[in-house]
């Protein structure tokens, strides 16, 4: 019986494409394929029917009749049997232990009145108001989500011992292209990010880079803990950078431009 109804689906189908002009192969996704077989089965012969077959959509078709065969076995499915127990006299076999599940009788059932409508309303209240403020901090953060996510993909540590790595050379260009600019970022030599962990003639070079030979000498006399706490003073606005964090696009455009002075602060730092 089973078999008899896949053909005359598959009939109907083939017969109702036909009527609307279509390839009566386009049928079969409105027959059996989508009603018998179901989803699964739709999507798994839907690429068949679109590149062998040539009919367009024969997806989005089948995938339609199968909605439709859902809605019509719950719309017409409860009054059928029904109907087929009234006309042949079916009764429940009225025991009153299940070996599985529950009686609907023993299941709690809430009441429906005035203080169990208003307390569904308060928590609907509730769910709509979690999730707009849930949507809120998605969305403020959402941006500093994506750069996080981007930051683990890169890594740019240059190790003396791996000769073959390209990971400076591809974080340079990948600065290029966003032209990243440390300096402009607010990023600044202090003693626990850069001063204190280098020596001495390390610190003179970049105060001199910055703010040129007179100001270094007025600081090469002190020890390293002075020197540290004197150029992390003089450093602090003037955008310098140590080479590592510079971006070689903006280096080169600074040092194209005319030095009007060693007071001036060197800006080649980038992100």
């Amino acid at each position: 019986m089973a078999i008899g109804f896949m053909a005359l689906q598959n009939l109907v189908g083939m017969e109702t494409a036909r009527a609307f002009g279509l390839d009566p192969r386009a049928g079969l996704m409105v027959g059996s394929i989508s009603l018998t077989g179901g989803v699964g089965t739709t999507l798994a012969w839907s690429d068949y029917f679109v590149e062998t077959l040539g009919i367009a959509q024969a997806q989005e078709l089948g995938l339609a009749a199968n909605m439709i065969g859902l809605i019509a076995a719950c719309t017409i499915g409860g009054p059928i049997a029904s109907l087929l127990m009234r006309r042949h006299q079916l009764r429940a076999s009225g025991d009153s232990t299940l070996e599985i599940g529950t009686l609907h009788s023993d299941e709690p059932h809430a009441r429906l009145d005035y203080y169990g409508v208003l307390l569904a309303l308060l928590w609907l209240n509730f769910a709509l108001m979690l999730g707009s403020g849930i949507n809120a901090l998605v969305a403020l953060s959402r941006m500093a989500l994506f750069a996080h996510c981007v930051s683990l993909t890169l890594y740019a540590v240059s190790e003396p011992w791996n000769r073959h790595s390209d990971a400076v050379r591809h974080a340079d260009i990948l600065a290029d292209v966003l032209k990243l600019d440390m300096a402009t970022s607010g990023w600044k030599p202090t003693a626990d990010n850069y001063l204190s962990r280098v020596p001495k003639n390390r610190i003179l070079e970049a105060v001199t880079e910055a703010l040129g030979t007179e100001t270094a000498q007025r600081i090469d006399h002190l020890k390293k803990g002075g020197m540290v706490r004197e150029a992390e003073q003089l450093l602090n606005d003037t955008g310098w950078v140590p080479e590592p964090l510079r971006t070689p696009e903006l280096q080169s455009v600074a040092e194209d431009e005319p030095d009007d002075g060693p007071s001036e602060p060197v800006a080649t730092a980038a992100e």
